[in-house]
């Protein structure tokens, strides 16, 4: 597992939560076998986390201000692109993930 791969989705969890209806916090929780992120927000519901990876849908940008720090500060490249870039060097470098949408947000585990 990379230190890459893990801040790549905890700096995604931040710029895409859904902080008007949070009621939970981001998390991390971390064990020998695994790591979890866990974000306040969700992926688009008409498509399961895999769906979402190999379709066309845009990411929605919930948090502009965030968004626009994160890209002053090169911690993103652009708008969008995160998700989608972070399973291909996860791919790319045999790192082991699963990721899901709950009732209450997503959770992304590195296995």
């Amino acid at each position: 597992m990379t230190i890459d791969a893990i801040r790549g989705i905890v700096i995604n969890s931040f710029a895409h939560a859904k902080y008007s209806e949070a009621v939970l916090n981001h998390e991390i929780y971390i064990d020998p076998t695994m790591i979890e992120i866990f974000n306040p927000g969700r992926l688009p519901e008409s498509l399961d986390p895999y769906a979402f990876v190999r379709s066309g849908v845009k990411s929605q940008l919930r948090n502009i201000t965030i968004s626009n720090v994160l890209f002053i500060t090169n911690m993103i490249v652009a708008s969008g692109t995160g998700f989608r870039g972070a399973i291909h060097l996860y791919r790319d470098n045999g790192v082991e993930y699963s990721y899901f949408n709950t009732s209450q947000g997503f959770s992304f585990e590195f296995l």
